[in-house]
């Protein structure tokens, strides 16, 4: 974690590919997990990509597993905005 106390000092924080499998739970998960929720308790805008997009489910309240049979692809099916994401300035204007 950044050493600045309040994150709500930065612009933005972006979490892309990591070695970590969030599903298995580890010291080093749990600490991704912590930053992501004082990320979002900072309110400063967030984006996660691959690992950093199951940090943000995760640190969320989601769950992630592992995918039982052959590659991963990158597609997200059945998302739907929360009430309190359907008013985030991201969605505005998404289905």
């Amino acid at each position: 974690m950044p050493n600045r106390p309040d994150l709500s000092d930065y612009d933005a924080v972006i979490l892309t590919g990591s070695p970590l499998h969030l599903y298995e739970e580890t010291p080093e998960t749990r600490r991704q997990i912590a930053f992501m929720r004082a990320v979002f308790a900072a309110g400063t805008p967030a984006f996660g990509s691959c690992a950093g997009l199951q940090v943000a489910t995760v640190a969320a309240g989601g769950t992630v597993r592992p995918k039982r049979r052959g590659a991963e692809a990158p597609f997200a099916r059945d998302i739907a905005p929360t009430e309190a994401g359907a008013v985030h300035p991201l969605l505005r204007g998404r289905g």
